[in-house]
């Protein structure tokens, strides 16, 4: 987390750019803090005219507003909005304006999260909340604290590694391990690590894997596990998860490890939308796009039998289905069109043997 603070003359200019940013829907007043009403029953105008009134208790302060922006790892932009208020309020505290009024707005317009943090350094009695070198001595420790009672990345000791799933999974050789061990391997950390909101996702994740999972004949509720060659076709018989793991079975549904109806397409969205409005672009600058941004666009074949475009997201690791980014109609073309042109298919993971690719001819039937 990274923690920045400037004094303003006026809270007002803020909070237009903010609400201006809110009107566009690409961002969100999460918290409307220490006011008398909360954000839904204060207008914009009301908000504004409730700091500016704050602010001229003291004429005598040029500078009676303060801004922060909190910037987060992408990692961390799983946190609910909840949580992004909880985290406000005691950054607020921390900083000593624990008592405050203070807007507290979301913006989705760039790769990573952040937050902007309208409030003001006169207190009710008009005095003055000492400010001079307040990010040394009061923010940035304040951030380092919250880095650790939230359990965020800390912003100065991780350097994130873009477009890399870091897996540590060693491909798949026929013949030097059991099959269904590398199945359990690979089922196993995309399960602790990934989310994801249907079978559709579930399967471009394991696509990754060269595995694909079908449900179960007679039971919707049950997946068997296949291994797949690079056209999507079945090389081995089928798994059920209770030969995989001695655990429990993992069902179809909300109970479902791993599934999550907390997927955001936000940050996906923000890669499109930024890449659509710049020019004329190409599918192949929209695939450099997302791999700058660690995330790739694969074609993975629905329950149903139709083929559908899914994004992975490695950085938030989640997989997020075309279906739910609510795409203008000249993105998901471009989408589509990236799609052909590299012929990425989740059905297409690479079954490895040292370096090279099996080539499919030469793979035989493994039985387990």
């Amino acid at each position: 987390m990274v923690a920045l603070t400037y004094d303003r003359p006026d809270p007002g200019v803020l909070i237009r750019y903010n609400e201006a940013k809110v009107a566009r829907g690409i961002a969100e007043c999460l918290l409307a803090g220490n006011m008398p009403l909360g954000k839904e029953d204060l207008s914009p105008q009301q908000r504004m005219a409730y700091l500016r009134n704050r602010c001229s208790l003291n004429a005598n302060i040029q500078l009676p507003c303060l801004h922060a922006i909190l910037g987060f790892h992408p990692l961390d932009g799983r946190l609910r909005s909840g949580e992004f208020a909880e985290l406000a309020y005691r950054y607020m505290d921390l900083i000593g304006f624990g008592r405050q009024p203070f807007l507290l707005y979301s913006h989705w317009d760039t790769y990573h999260p952040h937050l902007h943090l309208v409030t003001t350094n006169i207190e009710p009695d008009g005095n003055q909340i000492y400010t001079h070198r307040l990010a040394l001595r009061s923010s940035i420790p304040a951030a380092q604290r919250i880095e650790s009672e939230f359990g965020l990345v800390r912003a100065r000791s991780v350097k994130a590694a873009r477009n890399s799933k870091g897996t540590g999974i060693v491909a798949y050789s026929t013949g030097k391990r059991p099959a269904s061990n590398y199945m359990a391997e690979a089922i196993s950390f995309l399960r602790r690590n990934y989310r994801f909101s249907c079978l559709t996702g579930w399967n471009a994740l394991l696509g990754l894997y060269g595995i694909r999972a079908y449900q179960a004949t007679g039971d919707p509720s049950k997946l068997r596990y296949y291994l797949t060659d690079h056209n999507g076709r079945p090389i081995s018989r089928g798994l059920s998860e209770r030969k995989i793991f001695s655990g429990p079975r993992m069902a179809l549904g909300a109970d479902l490890p791993g599934y999550s109806s907390g997927v955001t397409p936000l940050r996906v969205r923000t890669v499109l939308a930024q890449t659509c409005s710049s020019g004329d672009p190409s599918p192949e600058r929209l695939s450099r796009a997302l791999s700058a941004q660690g995330a790739e666009a694969v074609s993975v074949w629905s329950a149903v039998g139709d083929r559908e475009i899914v994004v992975i997201d490695h950085i938030w690791r989640q997989a997020v289905p075309a279906s739910m980014l609510g795409l203008e109609a000249k993105q998901a073309d471009l989408l589509e069109r990236a799609i052909r042109k590299e012929g990425r298919s989740a059905e297409k993971g690479q079954l490895q043997e040292g370096n090279s690719v099996l080539n499919h001819r030469k793979i035989q039937r493994i039985y387990i």
